[in-house]
């Protein structure tokens, strides 16, 4: 390593000579930085020049003539020489609003910033503004924020605490009253609702009630979601309440009489609200029509046959009819009375060895699901004759009235579906025979003398109430006949035979000319079959009603049964009825709405066998079509019997219109027949678990009174291919 001698301690002339050609450098040379003999850094004089001006210019840049008094912008302006581009400065204010303004040079051009020095001056007459705006609100009770009240993001009280505004956390403004102009103000009144009135003379000009009823003079006006005035824009009513003019939205006018009694009015009983109860009036005898606490009835008015009134359920009102004497009340709804007539043996009525009382013991619809003073099932094993008198009056159907009040029966659960699908009123009656063939409810029997006297009964009601008749049959039937070995076309003529008759009676009564529909609950049991245990059973019954259903246009399948809880080897337990009947009622209603709706059954005419698969296509299915083994145990091939060709498995796919089902077989081999759920051991239970049945279904939305889904179950079947 070479010797360098300590600064200013050598006297080697090398040492020297290369200081002098350093500094010669150092002083000479470009902008660089040269390193001295000791390896430290030195700037030339140019680099050290060039750094100074570029310090300076920064400096320039940054500083703001301070030192210059601009007292106008114009002296400002013409000093921009001074004022570097982009730099700002200030020029004293002409007023006294501010101490001085800000301005920036824009290219050679002084422009403002917005931005101003704010004299002491302004600063005070500021603090002064504040203070008296706040001494005001102090004096009138300060406005506040509070977690006392989570729901109030502000409050503003008075001097003596009562509040004059409130602001929800929803952003919901309150005032107690308001004043509109000079002369009106708007004043919340006791109980809700508020007057608009003169300020002077406090004279009223309308009012709003808590309900939203709009009352100006003696005239109030109603808000109502009813659809059985859906087509009126307008309700003039007098003041008893008597409709004498309505307006069509159309702009006809219909005056008192168009729509009901055409002849004198005044040999009509008098109507009334009284007390939120509705009277009637003949010859000075008084009939209470109705006799409710805690709802309004409003609004009576009289027809020659019977009486309209409007009731305020939960907030909106609807519209009621009901005859004179008051036995006969309905809803109005849609102006349709929906006659359900359940027929059938013990499932039909509710039998059971061992299950719980039923489930629906309280009115879901009031007077919009009605069953007659029977209740809504009666079981002509028991009941040889009906007395007429029962059949007078219709009550709330549910399941713990009339005569059999300790089961629960398909009744409630059906009317309650059709009712909440369709928005009409629907009547329940039962006339069936408990362990009876179906020859056991048909003409002739006390069974079908039962259903003839309700179908009267219900005809006369609609009549006097001014509804139009819709009847609807429902039969739940095929155990008695399964056991006496009833073959499948006996049965499916049997059926069709009931129905015929059921329908001359509702022709007689009626004087019209229905074409009646039945709905069926489909046998899904092969235990009534009886044999030796362990013996394969086909269920015949199921299979006819199935075959019915496909061939005749006025026999629906409404459910399969298999999939329900049972509490014995052919009895259904009171949830497994409640669920029944909502799953027949679902597929009722929908019916009702568009005259298409089936359950969940395959179409023959769709089926294809190609090479070692079978397509099978469904109608019938809401949602998509699904496999479930934990709601019903696989049987094997999840219920499906091929003859002729093995399944090697089986699958489904699709929703709606487009769900199907696609078994696939060992080989290509033609399978000759295919059935879903026909057969079971004899010996073992119905249901889930043991008995006939399959597991497919669709994804229908809801839930039973009961707590069971309601999905569409597939029904039980067999064809050839």
């Amino acid at each position: 390593m070479a010797y360098v001698p300590p600064v200013g301690e050598t006297t080697d002339p090398d040492i020297f000579l290369e200081n002098v050609k350093r500094a010669d450098r150092l002083i000479s040379g470009p902008a660089e930085t040269v390193l001295d003999r000791g390896g430290e850094p030195l700037d030339t004089w140019r680099q050290m020049m060039a750094k100074n001006e570029a310090l300076t210019e920064e400096t320039r840049q940054n500083l703001i003539p301070l030192s210059k008094q601009y007292m106008t912008l114009a002296a400002a302006q013409a000093d921009i020489a001074n004022i570097p581009e982009g730099s700002t400065t200030y020029y004293r204010s002409p007023d006294d609003s501010a101490l001085a303004i800000e301005v920036i040079n824009n290219a050679g051009t002084l422009q403002l910033t917005g931005r101003k020095m704010p004299s002491q001056g302004s600063v005070d007459a500021l603090k002064e503004i504040i203070s008296e705006e706040i001494a005001k609100v102090m004096a009138s009770g300060a406005a506040q924020t509070t977690d006392a009240y989570p729901d109030i993001a502000e409050l503003i009280l008075d001097s003596v605490g009562h509040a004059v505004y409130r602001r929800y956390a929803d952003g919901t403004s309150q005032f107690p009253a308001l004043m509109i102009g000079s002369g009106v103000e708007l004043v919340q009144i006791a109980g809700g609702g508020f007057v608009c009135q003169l300020r002077d003379t406090q004279e009223e000009i309308f009012k709003v009630s808590a309900s939203g009823s709009i009352i100006r003079g003696t005239v109030t006006s109603w808000i109502t979601d009813d659809e059985s005035i859906s087509d009126y824009v307008e309700i003039h009513m007098d003041g008893q309440g008597r409709i004498y003019r309505r307006v069509l939205a159309d702009g006809t006018v219909e005056q008192v009489g168009d729509d009901g009694p055409t002849d004198d009015t005044s040999s009509y009983p008098m109507v009334a609200s009284v007390d939120g109860n509705i009277i009637a009036v003949q010859d000075d005898v008084v009939t209470q029509i109705t006799n409710d606490t805690g709802v309004s009835n409003i609004s009576p008015v009289a027809y020659a046959d019977f009486l309209r009134y409007l009731s305020n359920i939960s907030g909106n009102y609807l519209t009621y009819r009901s005859t004179y004497d008051g036995k006969f009340k309905l809803r109005q709804g849609l102006k349709r009375l929906i006659h359900v007539m359940i027929t059938g043996q013990s499932l039909a009525e509710g039998g059971a060895y061992n299950s719980p009382g039923p489930v629906t013991t309280a009115a879901q619809a009031d007077y919009g699901i009605v069953c007659f003073l029977t209740g809504p099932n009666v079981d002509f094993l028991h009941q040889t004759t009906l007395d007429p008198e029962l059949l007078e009056s219709v009550i709330p159907c549910r399941e713990n009235v009339g005569l059999y009040p300790t089961r629960e029966t398909v009744g409630s659960g059906i009317g309650w579906q059709i009712h909440e699908r369709t928005g009409h009123t629907v009547l329940i009656s039962n006339a069936g025979a408990s362990g009876t063939a179906i020859a056991g409810i048909s003409a002739g029997t006390p069974s079908f003398d039962g259903a003839t006297k309700m179908i009267q009964a219900a005809v006369a009601m609609a009549d006097e109430l001014g509804m139009e008749y819709v009847p609807v049959m429902v039969l739940i039937h095929g155990n008695a006949n399964a056991a006496a070995g009833t073959s499948i076309s006996s049965y499916r003529a049997a059926m069709e035979t009931l129905r015929l008759q059921y329908q001359g009676v509702i022709n007689d009564a009626s004087g019209g000319e229905y074409s009646l529909p039945m709905f069926l609950g489909q046998l899904s049991n092969v235990m009534p079959y009886g044999g030796p245990a362990g013996t394969t059973k086909s269920n015949r019954i199921g299979v006819a009603q199935y075959e019915e259903a496909r061939d005749n246009e006025f026999i629906h399948l409404a459910s399969a049964q298999y999939a329900r809880p049972y509490s014995d080897g052919e009895h259904l337990t009171s949830i497994g009825y409640r669920t029944e009947g909502e799953v027949i009622g679902s597929v009722i209603g929908d019916w009702i709405n568009d005259n298409t709706k089936s359950s969940l059954v395959p179409i023959e005419s769709g089926v294809v066998q190609s090479g070692n698969t079978i397509t099978i296509p469904v109608k019938g299915c809401v949602g998509d079509l699904v496999i479930d083994t934990n709601r019903v145990t696989d049987p094997g091939n999840y219920g499906f019997l091929l003859e002729g060709a093995a399944i090697s498995s089986v699958a489904v796919s699709g929703s709606g219109a487009s769900a199907q089902i696609v078994i696939t077989k060992t080989d290509s081999t033609p399978a000759t027949r295919v059935s879903y759920a026909e057969t079971g051991i004899a010996g073992q239970g119905p249901g889930v678990v043991y008995g006939s049945r399959g597991c497919i279904r669709d994804s229908q939305a809801g839930v039973s009174l009961s707590g069971l889904p309601l999905y569409n179950d597939l029904a039980v079947f067999a064809f050839q291919l």
